[in-house]
């Protein structure tokens, strides 16, 4: 069955004149004879009543009208949804985000922006911890991540910084550097790092990455709140994002570092995506504007 005879049949039954209908099809009146009879041959049954004063639905072509244009409808929304869809108009979205990217607002801005611009777009969302983020990228579970970078694979990952935030360090008001108001890197070089992460290693990266120190002991901890409660005890110090600092820990009390130590918000994505929806959300995403007073504004795109 051919489409142009389903649109030729609706035509004819709105018409009930193989003349007329034939000259809103442009085509001559004995090529719609034809392609009605083909229709019927197709079908099965008899769908036109023909007679010398013009032409009626059978009770069959009656029914089949009602289902052709149902089917002549879908097709064209099926037409029109694949278009959208190939200009990056809609469709789903996977976005893996950290705790920083929440606190910071930027996830939330984000989010506003593209229902702004996007309206059609499904985003489903993924809480992601920093060590888990590139292999959730690379096995295709996400589009994208908002999280800081701890190590930028530069062959498969594409990383745009969206904003710089301050770093500050986490400690016992009972420890011996907590009477000092600004903390110097030099302070820290023998101290014992408590951080969030799921491996010693990627504790040692994450102080690393954070303040540019190699410490000699970390303790490692994937629960936030069971890292600020060895801080409390003076197990350790922590240092970590200004969003991060959780006020009900009236034990620790934090301290910024003299050197500026910040940490980059990334964009973080797959460097072989071609996809226009994901192109198109990437510059939203890129353009978003942050909305926490901690951070600064965005900084440029390298």
């Amino acid at each position: 069955m051919e489409l142009r005879h389903l649109k030729s049949f609706v035509v004819l039954a709105e018409e009930l004149h193989f003349g007329r209908a034939a000259k809103r099809l442009h085509i001559v009146q004995s090529a719609l004879s034809k392609q009605m009879l083909l229709l019927e041959e197709t079908v099965g049954c008899r769908l036109l009543n023909r007679n010398r004063r013009g032409v009626t639905l059978s009770e069959a072509g009656k029914v089949f009208l009602g289902e052709a244009n149902q089917a002549l409808e879908h097709i064209e929304r099926a037409m029109e949804t694949a278009c959208r869809v190939s200009q990056g108009l809609m469709g789903r979205v996977r976005i893996g985000y950290s705790a920083i990217a929440v606190h910071s607002g930027i996830l939330t801005s984000a989010l506003t922006r593209i229902e702004g611009a996007m309206p059609e777009v499904e985003v489903l969302l993924q809480q992601i911890e920093p060590w888990e983020q590139n292999e959730r990228l690379m096995t295709d579970k996400v589009d994208f991540v908002l999280a800081p970078v701890l190590d930028n694979d530069q062959q498969t990952l594409r990383v745009h910084q969206l904003a710089k935030l301050p770093v500050v360090v986490g400690m016992s008001v009972r420890h011996v550097l907590a009477s000092k108001s600004v903390i110097e890197l030099e302070d820290l070089k023998e101290e014992t790092f408590i951080e969030l992460a799921n491996s010693d290693g990627e504790a040692v990266d994450v102080v690393k990455n954070l303040i540019g120190l190699h410490p000699q002991t970390v303790i490692a901890k994937s629960d936030p709140i069971a890292v600020l409660a060895l801080v409390q005890a003076q197990r350790g110090i922590s240092v970590l994002p200004t969003v991060l600092q959780l006020p009900n820990f009236p034990q620790v009390t934090y301290k910024p570092l003299k050197t500026n130590c910040t940490v980059p918000l990334s964009l973080i994505s797959r460097r072989d995506g071609d996809d226009p929806l994901l192109n198109k959300l990437k510059e939203i995403l890129i353009t978003t504007t942050v909305l926490a007073h901690e951070c600064s504004r965005p900084i440029a795109v390298k």
